[in-house]
Protein backbone atom coordinates (compact mmCIF):
# COMPACT_ATOMS: atom_id res chain seq x y z
CA UNK A 1 0.00 0.00 0.00
CA UNK A 2 1.07 3.58 -0.51
CA UNK A 3 2.45 5.18 2.63
CA UNK A 4 1.46 8.80 2.87
CA UNK A 5 4.45 10.19 4.67
CA UNK A 6 6.59 13.26 4.36
CA UNK A 7 9.14 13.81 1.64
CA UNK A 8 11.88 14.00 4.26
CA UNK A 9 10.98 10.57 5.64
CA UNK A 10 11.04 9.01 2.19
CA UNK A 11 14.42 10.52 1.38
CA UNK A 12 15.81 9.25 4.68
CA UNK A 13 14.38 5.82 3.96
CA UNK A 14 15.92 5.86 0.50
CA UNK A 15 19.34 6.74 1.90
CA UNK A 16 19.03 4.16 4.64
CA UNK A 17 18.25 1.50 2.06
CA UNK A 18 21.63 2.11 0.41
CA UNK A 19 23.99 3.82 2.89
CA UNK A 20 26.97 3.23 0.60
CA UNK A 21 25.29 5.40 -2.01
CA UNK A 22 24.93 8.26 0.47
CA UNK A 23 28.52 7.85 1.69
CA UNK A 24 29.89 8.07 -1.86
CA UNK A 25 28.08 11.35 -2.31
CA UNK A 26 26.46 10.10 -5.55
CA UNK A 27 23.83 12.62 -6.65
CA UNK A 28 20.43 11.06 -6.05
CA UNK A 29 18.61 13.65 -8.15
CA UNK A 30 15.80 12.85 -5.74
CA UNK A 31 12.16 13.12 -6.55
CA UNK A 32 10.71 13.20 -10.05
CA UNK A 33 7.07 13.69 -9.02
CA UNK A 34 4.95 14.53 -6.02
CA UNK A 35 1.49 12.94 -5.92
CA UNK A 36 -0.52 14.32 -3.01
CA UNK A 37 1.56 13.32 0.03
CA UNK A 38 3.46 10.62 -1.82
CA UNK A 39 6.51 10.87 -4.07
CA UNK A 40 7.99 9.02 -7.02
CA UNK A 41 11.77 8.66 -6.82
CA UNK A 42 14.07 8.76 -9.81
CA UNK A 43 15.25 5.24 -9.01
CA UNK A 44 11.67 3.98 -9.32
CA UNK A 45 11.23 5.75 -12.63
CA UNK A 46 14.52 4.40 -14.01
CA UNK A 47 13.63 0.85 -12.99
CA UNK A 48 10.19 1.02 -14.59
CA UNK A 49 11.54 2.72 -17.71
CA UNK A 50 14.18 0.00 -18.15
CA UNK A 51 11.54 -2.71 -17.79
CA UNK A 52 9.21 -1.09 -20.34
CA UNK A 53 12.13 -0.41 -22.69
CA UNK A 54 12.90 -4.14 -22.65
CA UNK A 55 9.24 -4.95 -23.34
CA UNK A 56 9.16 -2.57 -26.30
CA UNK A 57 12.38 -4.05 -27.69
CA UNK A 58 11.01 -7.59 -27.37
CA UNK A 59 7.71 -6.64 -29.00
CA UNK A 60 9.39 -5.17 -32.06
CA UNK A 61 7.61 -1.81 -31.66
CA UNK A 62 9.63 1.32 -32.44
CA UNK A 63 11.73 2.58 -29.54
CA UNK A 64 10.99 6.20 -28.59
CA UNK A 65 13.71 8.57 -27.40
CA UNK A 66 14.48 8.01 -23.72
CA UNK A 67 13.16 11.43 -22.67
CA UNK A 68 9.82 10.62 -24.32
CA UNK A 69 9.75 7.15 -22.77
CA UNK A 70 10.47 8.51 -19.28
CA UNK A 71 7.75 11.12 -19.63
CA UNK A 72 5.18 8.49 -20.65
CA UNK A 73 6.26 6.07 -17.93
CA UNK A 74 6.11 8.76 -15.27
CA UNK A 75 2.60 9.70 -16.36
CA UNK A 76 1.54 6.07 -16.01
CA UNK A 77 3.13 5.85 -12.55
CA UNK A 78 1.30 8.98 -11.41
CA UNK A 79 -2.03 7.51 -12.53
CA UNK A 80 -1.20 4.31 -10.63
CA UNK A 81 -0.34 6.24 -7.48
CA UNK A 82 -3.62 8.15 -7.36
CA UNK A 83 -5.46 4.82 -7.66
CA UNK A 84 -3.42 3.21 -4.90
CA UNK A 85 -3.97 6.21 -2.67
CA UNK A 86 -7.70 6.02 -3.31
CA UNK A 87 -7.62 2.31 -2.41
CA UNK A 88 -5.84 3.08 0.83
CA UNK A 89 -8.44 5.70 1.72
CA UNK A 90 -11.14 3.09 1.03
CA UNK A 91 -9.45 0.63 3.40
CA UNK A 92 -8.53 -1.92 0.76
CA UNK A 93 -5.75 -4.21 1.99
CA UNK A 94 -4.54 -7.10 -0.13
CA UNK A 95 -3.98 -10.10 2.13
CA UNK A 96 -0.86 -12.24 1.87
CA UNK A 97 -3.02 -15.28 1.19
CA UNK A 98 -4.68 -13.60 -1.81
CA UNK A 99 -1.33 -12.37 -3.08
CA UNK A 100 0.28 -15.80 -2.69
CA UNK A 101 -2.61 -17.44 -4.53
CA UNK A 102 -2.31 -14.98 -7.42
CA UNK A 103 1.46 -15.46 -7.56
CA UNK A 104 0.94 -19.23 -7.61
CA UNK A 105 -1.53 -18.84 -10.49
CA UNK A 106 0.99 -16.74 -12.44
CA UNK A 107 3.65 -19.38 -11.85
CA UNK A 108 1.28 -22.18 -12.89
CA UNK A 109 0.42 -20.33 -16.11
CA UNK A 110 4.15 -20.45 -16.86
CA UNK A 111 4.34 -24.17 -16.04
CA UNK A 112 6.16 -23.67 -12.72
CA UNK A 113 5.60 -23.87 -9.01
CA UNK A 114 5.87 -20.65 -7.04
CA UNK A 115 9.29 -21.71 -5.77
CA UNK A 116 10.49 -22.46 -9.30
CA UNK A 117 9.11 -19.12 -10.47
CA UNK A 118 11.04 -17.28 -7.74
CA UNK A 119 14.22 -19.20 -8.60
CA UNK A 120 13.82 -18.41 -12.32
CA UNK A 121 13.36 -14.73 -11.52
CA UNK A 122 16.50 -14.72 -9.38
CA UNK A 123 18.47 -16.50 -12.11
CA UNK A 124 17.48 -13.75 -14.57
CA UNK A 125 18.45 -11.06 -12.09
CA UNK A 126 14.86 -9.98 -11.39
CA UNK A 127 13.95 -8.92 -7.87
CA UNK A 128 11.16 -11.31 -6.81
CA UNK A 129 10.04 -9.05 -3.97
CA UNK A 130 9.57 -6.25 -6.49
CA UNK A 131 7.48 -8.56 -8.69
CA UNK A 132 5.28 -9.39 -5.69
CA UNK A 133 4.82 -5.70 -4.90
CA UNK A 134 3.87 -4.89 -8.50
CA UNK A 135 1.35 -7.74 -8.54
CA UNK A 136 -0.03 -6.54 -5.19
CA UNK A 137 -0.46 -3.05 -6.63
CA UNK A 138 -2.19 -4.40 -9.74
CA UNK A 139 -4.60 -6.41 -7.58
CA UNK A 140 -5.27 -3.39 -5.38
CA UNK A 141 -6.03 -1.17 -8.37
CA UNK A 142 -8.34 -3.81 -9.82
CA UNK A 143 -10.22 -3.99 -6.54
CA UNK A 144 -10.71 -0.23 -6.16
CA UNK A 145 -11.87 0.00 -9.79
CA UNK A 146 -14.28 -2.86 -9.15
CA UNK A 147 -15.66 -1.17 -6.04
CA UNK A 148 -15.94 2.40 -7.31
CA UNK A 149 -16.59 1.90 -11.03
CA UNK A 150 -17.41 -1.58 -12.29
CA UNK A 151 -19.83 -2.62 -9.54
CA UNK A 152 -21.99 0.43 -10.27
CA UNK A 153 -22.54 -0.40 -13.93
CA UNK A 154 -26.05 -1.74 -14.58
CA UNK A 155 -27.19 -3.36 -17.82
CA UNK A 156 -30.96 -3.82 -18.22
CA UNK A 157 -32.91 -5.98 -20.65
CA UNK A 158 -34.03 -2.76 -22.31
CA UNK A 159 -30.36 -1.83 -22.84
CA UNK A 160 -29.70 -5.22 -24.42
CA UNK A 161 -32.75 -5.06 -26.68
CA UNK A 162 -31.88 -1.54 -27.84
CA UNK A 163 -28.33 -2.54 -28.58
CA UNK A 164 -29.33 -5.66 -30.52
CA UNK A 165 -31.75 -3.55 -32.57
CA UNK A 166 -28.99 -1.14 -33.59
CA UNK A 167 -27.09 -1.27 -36.85
CA UNK A 168 -23.87 -1.63 -34.90
CA UNK A 169 -24.96 -4.99 -33.52
CA UNK A 170 -25.07 -6.48 -37.00
CA UNK A 171 -21.34 -7.15 -36.75
CA UNK A 172 -21.65 -8.69 -33.29
CA UNK A 173 -20.91 -12.20 -34.50
CA UNK A 174 -18.56 -11.40 -37.35
CA UNK A 175 -15.52 -9.20 -37.66
CA UNK A 176 -12.74 -8.28 -35.27
CA UNK A 177 -10.67 -5.13 -35.72
CA UNK A 178 -7.08 -4.37 -34.77
CA UNK A 179 -7.00 -0.63 -34.05
CA UNK A 180 -4.30 1.79 -32.92
CA UNK A 181 -5.13 4.98 -31.05
CA UNK A 182 -3.63 8.37 -30.21
CA UNK A 183 -5.30 10.36 -27.42
CA UNK A 184 -4.66 14.02 -26.65
CA UNK A 185 -6.31 15.35 -23.50
CA UNK A 186 -8.36 18.53 -23.76
CA UNK A 187 -10.17 19.62 -20.60
CA UNK A 188 -13.63 21.10 -21.01
CA UNK A 189 -12.44 24.32 -19.34
CA UNK A 190 -9.24 24.55 -21.40
CA UNK A 191 -8.08 28.01 -22.45
CA UNK A 192 -8.30 29.18 -26.03
CA UNK A 193 -4.54 28.86 -26.31
CA UNK A 194 -4.62 25.23 -25.13
CA UNK A 195 -7.48 24.39 -27.49
CA UNK A 196 -5.52 25.83 -30.39
CA UNK A 197 -2.37 23.91 -29.37
CA UNK A 198 -4.20 20.57 -29.23
CA UNK A 199 -6.04 21.30 -32.49
CA UNK A 200 -2.80 22.09 -34.30
CA UNK A 201 -1.01 19.06 -32.85
CA UNK A 202 -3.86 16.68 -33.71
CA UNK A 203 -4.01 17.95 -37.30
CA UNK A 204 -0.24 17.62 -37.64
CA UNK A 205 -0.31 14.04 -36.30
CA UNK A 206 -3.21 13.16 -38.60
CA UNK A 207 -1.29 14.52 -41.58
CA UNK A 208 1.89 12.67 -40.66
CA UNK A 209 0.01 9.41 -40.10
CA UNK A 210 -1.79 9.69 -43.44
CA UNK A 211 1.50 10.45 -45.20
CA UNK A 212 2.82 7.09 -44.01
CA UNK A 213 4.76 7.94 -40.85
CA UNK A 214 4.85 5.06 -38.36
CA UNK A 215 1.62 5.34 -36.33
CA UNK A 216 3.03 3.38 -33.39
CA UNK A 217 5.97 5.77 -33.11
CA UNK A 218 3.61 8.76 -33.20
CA UNK A 219 1.52 7.16 -30.44
CA UNK A 220 4.53 6.41 -28.25
CA UNK A 221 5.82 9.97 -28.66
CA UNK A 222 2.58 11.94 -28.35
CA UNK A 223 -0.40 9.92 -27.10
CA UNK A 224 -1.66 10.39 -23.56
CA UNK A 225 -3.75 7.23 -23.66
CA UNK A 226 -3.23 4.16 -21.48
CA UNK A 227 -1.82 2.17 -24.44
CA UNK A 228 0.66 4.85 -25.53
CA UNK A 229 3.72 2.79 -24.65
CA UNK A 230 2.34 -0.11 -26.68
CA UNK A 231 2.21 2.10 -29.75
CA UNK A 232 -1.45 2.89 -29.11
CA UNK A 233 -2.38 -0.73 -29.91
CA UNK A 234 -5.89 -1.52 -28.59
CA UNK A 235 -5.55 -5.18 -29.56
CA UNK A 236 -8.11 -7.29 -31.41
CA UNK A 237 -11.66 -6.20 -30.60
CA UNK A 238 -15.08 -6.59 -32.08
CA UNK A 239 -16.60 -3.28 -33.07
CA UNK A 240 -18.86 -3.56 -30.05
CA UNK A 241 -15.87 -3.81 -27.73
CA UNK A 242 -14.58 -0.46 -28.93
CA UNK A 243 -15.74 2.89 -27.57
CA UNK A 244 -18.89 3.75 -29.49
CA UNK A 245 -17.35 6.83 -31.15
CA UNK A 246 -14.62 4.56 -32.57
CA UNK A 247 -16.96 1.74 -33.57
CA UNK A 248 -19.14 4.05 -35.67
CA UNK A 249 -16.14 4.74 -37.89
CA UNK A 250 -14.21 1.49 -37.77
CA UNK A 251 -16.99 -0.66 -39.26
CA UNK A 252 -16.79 1.30 -42.53
CA UNK A 253 -13.00 1.92 -42.69
CA UNK A 254 -10.52 0.21 -44.98
CA UNK A 255 -7.46 -1.59 -43.65
CA UNK A 256 -4.62 0.90 -43.17
CA UNK A 257 -6.94 3.90 -43.12
CA UNK A 258 -6.59 6.68 -40.54
CA UNK A 259 -9.94 8.20 -39.54
CA UNK A 260 -10.71 11.89 -39.29
CA UNK A 261 -10.06 13.49 -35.92
CA UNK A 262 -12.58 12.42 -33.27
CA UNK A 263 -13.50 14.85 -30.51
CA UNK A 264 -15.08 13.69 -27.25
CA UNK A 265 -15.60 15.30 -23.87
CA UNK A 266 -12.12 15.82 -22.47
CA UNK A 267 -10.06 14.43 -25.35
CA UNK A 268 -9.17 14.37 -29.05
CA UNK A 269 -8.56 11.02 -30.75
CA UNK A 270 -6.88 9.71 -33.88
CA UNK A 271 -7.43 6.05 -34.81
CA UNK A 272 -5.99 3.76 -37.46
CA UNK A 273 -7.45 0.46 -38.62
CA UNK A 274 -4.58 -2.00 -38.98
CA UNK A 275 -6.29 -5.32 -39.77
CA UNK A 276 -9.69 -7.04 -39.91
CA UNK A 277 -10.42 -10.70 -39.34
CA UNK A 278 -13.30 -13.11 -38.72
CA UNK A 279 -16.68 -13.88 -40.23
CA UNK A 280 -20.19 -15.09 -39.46
CA UNK A 281 -20.37 -17.75 -36.76
CA UNK A 282 -23.11 -19.84 -35.23
CA UNK A 283 -22.93 -21.79 -31.98
CA UNK A 284 -24.49 -25.25 -31.76
CA UNK A 285 -24.62 -26.80 -28.30
CA UNK A 286 -25.57 -30.29 -27.22
CA UNK A 287 -28.28 -29.81 -24.57
CA UNK A 288 -29.90 -32.23 -22.16
CA UNK A 289 -33.44 -31.95 -20.81
CA UNK A 290 -33.29 -33.44 -17.35
CA UNK A 291 -35.07 -33.78 -14.01
CA UNK A 292 -33.84 -34.62 -10.54
CA UNK A 293 -34.81 -35.53 -7.01
CA UNK A 294 -32.61 -34.11 -4.27
CA UNK A 295 -32.37 -34.66 -0.52
CA UNK A 296 -30.43 -32.07 1.45
CA UNK A 297 -28.41 -33.15 4.50
CA UNK A 298 -28.85 -30.84 7.48
CA UNK A 299 -29.12 -30.66 11.27
CA UNK A 300 -32.01 -33.14 11.31
CA UNK A 301 -30.67 -35.41 8.58
CA UNK A 302 -27.01 -36.35 8.28
CA UNK A 303 -25.33 -37.64 5.12
CA UNK A 304 -26.06 -41.27 5.97
CA UNK A 305 -29.78 -40.73 6.55
CA UNK A 306 -30.07 -38.59 3.44
CA UNK A 307 -28.49 -41.31 1.30
CA UNK A 308 -30.63 -43.99 2.94
CA UNK A 309 -33.80 -42.03 2.18
CA UNK A 310 -32.79 -41.50 -1.44
CA UNK A 311 -31.94 -45.20 -1.80
CA UNK A 312 -35.54 -45.98 -0.82
CA UNK A 313 -36.76 -43.58 -3.52
CA UNK A 314 -34.45 -45.27 -6.02
CA UNK A 315 -35.92 -48.69 -5.19
CA UNK A 316 -39.44 -47.39 -5.80
CA UNK A 317 -38.35 -45.94 -9.15
CA UNK A 318 -36.89 -49.33 -10.13
CA UNK A 319 -40.25 -50.89 -9.26
CA UNK A 320 -41.99 -48.55 -11.72
CA UNK A 321 -42.89 -45.47 -9.66
CA UNK A 322 -43.34 -42.31 -11.74
CA UNK A 323 -40.27 -40.06 -11.52
CA UNK A 324 -42.26 -36.81 -11.56
CA UNK A 325 -44.58 -38.03 -8.79
CA UNK A 326 -41.59 -39.10 -6.65
CA UNK A 327 -39.95 -35.71 -7.19
CA UNK A 328 -43.11 -33.90 -6.02
CA UNK A 329 -43.27 -36.09 -2.91
CA UNK A 330 -39.62 -36.29 -1.90
CA UNK A 331 -37.43 -33.67 -3.60
CA UNK A 332 -36.27 -30.78 -1.40
CA UNK A 333 -35.49 -28.50 -4.35
CA UNK A 334 -38.34 -26.01 -3.99
CA UNK A 335 -37.61 -24.59 -7.42
CA UNK A 336 -38.18 -27.83 -9.33
CA UNK A 337 -40.15 -30.19 -7.06
CA UNK A 338 -43.52 -28.72 -8.03
CA UNK A 339 -42.83 -29.40 -11.72
CA UNK A 340 -41.80 -33.00 -11.12
CA UNK A 341 -38.11 -32.21 -10.65
CA UNK A 342 -37.85 -30.66 -14.12
CA UNK A 343 -34.60 -28.74 -14.71
CA UNK A 344 -35.31 -27.76 -18.30
CA UNK A 345 -32.74 -27.71 -21.09
CA UNK A 346 -29.20 -27.71 -19.74
CA UNK A 347 -26.12 -26.56 -21.64
CA UNK A 348 -22.56 -27.66 -20.80
CA UNK A 349 -21.10 -25.79 -17.84
CA UNK A 350 -24.42 -24.90 -16.21
CA UNK A 351 -24.39 -27.62 -13.54
CA UNK A 352 -21.75 -28.98 -11.13
CA UNK A 353 -19.28 -31.38 -12.72
CA UNK A 354 -20.56 -34.37 -10.77
CA UNK A 355 -24.06 -33.74 -12.06
CA UNK A 356 -22.98 -33.26 -15.69
CA UNK A 357 -20.81 -36.39 -15.58
CA UNK A 358 -23.76 -38.42 -14.30
CA UNK A 359 -26.08 -37.10 -17.02
CA UNK A 360 -23.46 -37.91 -19.65
CA UNK A 361 -23.61 -41.59 -18.70
CA UNK A 362 -27.39 -41.88 -19.12
CA UNK A 363 -29.52 -42.50 -22.18
CA UNK A 364 -32.84 -40.69 -22.63
CA UNK A 365 -35.40 -42.28 -20.31
CA UNK A 366 -32.80 -43.59 -17.86
CA UNK A 367 -32.33 -42.41 -14.27
CA UNK A 368 -29.20 -42.61 -12.14
CA UNK A 369 -28.29 -44.18 -8.85
CA UNK A 370 -28.01 -41.67 -5.96
CA UNK A 371 -24.95 -39.42 -6.26
CA UNK A 372 -23.57 -36.49 -4.34
CA UNK A 373 -22.78 -32.90 -5.31
CA UNK A 374 -21.86 -30.00 -3.00
CA UNK A 375 -25.61 -29.26 -2.82
CA UNK A 376 -26.91 -32.63 -1.64
CA UNK A 377 -27.77 -36.19 -2.74
CA UNK A 378 -29.49 -36.54 -6.12
CA UNK A 379 -31.15 -38.93 -8.49
CA UNK A 380 -31.10 -37.56 -12.03
CA UNK A 381 -33.08 -38.55 -15.10
CA UNK A 382 -32.37 -37.72 -18.73
CA UNK A 383 -35.61 -36.95 -20.57
CA UNK A 384 -34.22 -36.09 -24.02
CA UNK A 385 -31.27 -34.58 -25.86
CA UNK A 386 -30.89 -32.15 -28.73
CA UNK A 387 -28.35 -30.15 -30.69
CA UNK A 388 -29.53 -26.60 -30.14
CA UNK A 389 -28.61 -23.43 -31.97
CA UNK A 390 -27.66 -21.26 -29.00
CA UNK A 391 -26.51 -18.36 -31.13
CA UNK A 392 -29.29 -16.03 -30.04
CA UNK A 393 -28.89 -16.73 -26.32
CA UNK A 394 -25.14 -16.31 -26.60
CA UNK A 395 -25.70 -13.17 -28.68
CA UNK A 396 -27.81 -11.64 -25.90
CA UNK A 397 -25.27 -12.63 -23.24
CA UNK A 398 -22.48 -11.20 -25.36
CA UNK A 399 -24.43 -7.99 -25.90
CA UNK A 400 -24.74 -7.56 -22.14
CA UNK A 401 -21.02 -8.21 -21.73
CA UNK A 402 -20.15 -5.76 -24.50
CA UNK A 403 -22.30 -3.03 -23.00
CA UNK A 404 -20.75 -3.65 -19.59
CA UNK A 405 -17.19 -3.60 -20.94
CA UNK A 406 -17.83 -0.49 -23.00
CA UNK A 407 -19.38 1.39 -20.11
CA UNK A 408 -16.62 0.13 -17.85
CA UNK A 409 -13.92 1.48 -20.17
CA UNK A 410 -15.58 4.88 -20.47
CA UNK A 411 -16.46 5.05 -16.77
CA UNK A 412 -12.93 4.02 -15.76
CA UNK A 413 -11.40 6.69 -17.98
CA UNK A 414 -13.68 9.35 -16.46
CA UNK A 415 -12.96 8.09 -12.95
CA UNK A 416 -9.19 8.18 -13.55
CA UNK A 417 -9.44 11.68 -14.98
CA UNK A 418 -11.38 12.81 -11.90
CA UNK A 419 -8.83 11.27 -9.52
CA UNK A 420 -6.03 12.90 -11.50
CA UNK A 421 -7.72 16.32 -11.54
CA UNK A 422 -8.45 16.18 -7.80
CA UNK A 423 -4.89 15.22 -6.87
CA UNK A 424 -2.01 17.55 -6.14
CA UNK A 425 0.56 16.58 -8.77
CA UNK A 426 3.96 18.16 -9.21
CA UNK A 427 5.99 16.81 -12.12
CA UNK A 428 9.70 17.54 -11.55
CA UNK A 429 11.09 15.39 -14.34
CA UNK A 430 12.03 18.31 -16.54
CA UNK A 431 12.72 20.66 -13.69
Amino acid sequence: MIKQVSVIFLLVAFLAADPALAQRGTPLEGIVAVVNEDVILRSELEHRSASIRDNIANSGNPMPPMNVLRRQVLERMIVERVQLQRAEMAGIVMSEDMLNQTMSNIAANNGMTLEEFAAAAAQEGVNFARIREEVRNDMTMQQIRQREVLSRIEITQRDIDAFLASAEAQSLDSREFQVSHILLRLDTDASGQEIERVRALSEELLRRAREGEDFAQLAVSHSQGQQALEGGDLGWRRSTQLPSVFAERVVSMQTGQVADIIRTSGAVHIIKLNEVRGGQERVIRSQTRAAHIVVLPGPLMNEGRALSRLNEVHEQLQQGADFADMARQHSEDVGSAGSGGLLGWISPGELPGEFENTLAGLEPGQFSRPFATPFGWHIAKVLERRDHDSTEEIRMARAAQILRERRAEEATENWLRRLYDEAYIENRLDG
